[in-house]
């Protein structure tokens, strides 16, 4: 797993509703504008829980937008379409209305809305690893943002410019911008931004073999988590000291890690904690001589990996089924054979960054 960029958005807690009932009572709303930001939020609120019904809020928003004459609020329901459409990976859809929204933000001169757009592109851009593109994004957002005098979304741009770096395997300048980031979350007191980029720091420092360094980053981001009282990212933090201790041989102290963080993946039934957990002991149980269990853990690993791609195959057909093709004149068993040798070819999978502090915007 790598690194995970940073989005930014806001969020709105909402009760179980029908998309119908719940977009009826949205229309209630005598400002057209205001019922653009109610679906909007809604929508956002529901993109990972239930995408189909967001998508339904997200067109509702655009058709409420268009209406307004509001090229502020025509680029917020845009901005939700990317969205929907980045999450199941149809990045061309994704640009495209990220495009729409950033051409908006341009034209009214709307900094902070520029900013959200060009992180996003960025975002899309970083995962087609094109590179150069996501740069320019990135920076682009970096300049709205301090000249806003934003030090909190500063802190996070500098996040994603280390987290791009990383990607192109350029480690120092990725720890330099990570410490950039560092250096704003210690001036606002942002235990979040401290928590990323100790932890951060850490995994880089670890892959550069400087193991004693890389404990001490990856333990002061575990202390940022237990301040923020955020049990599930504290797992994560485990993961990470563990992989540390592995490196370092120091087995007894790894295996204690796992079996903290396996209690928190238990108890908040945190899938993505549970997949590296089980890369982890395999990687434990080969090192300490033990292939029976090492090929357990792993086959447990891509079973669960297995599982997950299928879960989201069948979340994007969902989506598929309510996404009619718009045009808009607006613009916009155990395998025979050696179990040591299978498990020593597949070691070297085992040097993987870890799970980190998300966001997703």
């Amino acid at each position: 797993m790598r690194f995970t960029v940073v989005f930014i958005f806001l969020c709105l807690g909402i009760r179980a509703q029908s998309s119908d009932s719940l977009i009826h009572e949205i229309m209630q709303v005598a400002s057209d504008t205001e019922r653009v930001n109610l679906l909007y939020k809604t929508g956002f609120d529901l993109r990972n829980t239930d995408p189909a019904h967001a998508y339904r809020l997200a067109r509702a928003c655009e058709h409420e937008a268009l209406l307004s004459n509001s090229k502020k609020h025509l680029a917020k329901s845009y901005n939700l379409l990317g969205i929907l459409f980045y999450k199941r990976s149809d990045y061309t859809k994704a640009l495209q209305y990220h495009r729409r929204a950033l051409q908006l933000r341009e034209e009214i001169q709307d900094k902070l809305g520029i900013a959200i757009s060009e992180t996003n592109l960025g975002n899309i851009y970083t995962d087609l690893l094109y590179f150069r593109l996501a740069e320019n994004s990135y920076l682009d957002a970096l300049k709205q943002y301090k000249e806003l005098d934003n030090t909190l979304q500063t802190a996070k741009c500098l996040i994603n410019l280390g987290v791009l770096k990383h990607e192109q395997k350029q480690n120092i300048p990725a720890i330099h911008n990570f410490k950039e980031a560092l250096k704003l979350g210690n001036s606002i007191g942002d235990y979040e931004i401290l928590a990323i980029c100790n932890s951060n720091i850490g995994e880089l420092m670890a892959e550069q073999g400087l193991l004693d360094t890389a404990l001490l980053y990856t333990e002061e981001g575990l202390k940022m988590r237990n301040m923020l009282d955020n049990e599930v990212e504290v797992a994560d933090s485990y993961l990470n000291m563990a992989h540390i201790f592995t490196l370092q041989k120091r087995y007894s102290e790894a295996e204690n890690y796992l079996g903290l963080a396996e209690k928190i993946a238990h108890d908040y039934d945190y899938t993505q904690a549970r997949l590296i957990l089980y890369k982890l002991k395999a990687e434990l149980y080969h090192d300490t001589k033990n292939p029976d269990k090492a090929y357990l853990y792993l086959q447990k690993h891509y079973s669960l990996k297995d599982s997950l791609q299928n879960l989201e195959k069948e979340t994007m057909v969902l989506l598929d089924e309510e996404t009619p093709e718009t045009t808009y004149e607006t613009g916009h068993a155990k395998p025979a054979g050696n179990t040591w040798l299978l498990i020593s070819c597949i070691a070297c999978l085992f040097l993987v960054p870890f799970i980190l502090f998300r966001y997703k915007r």
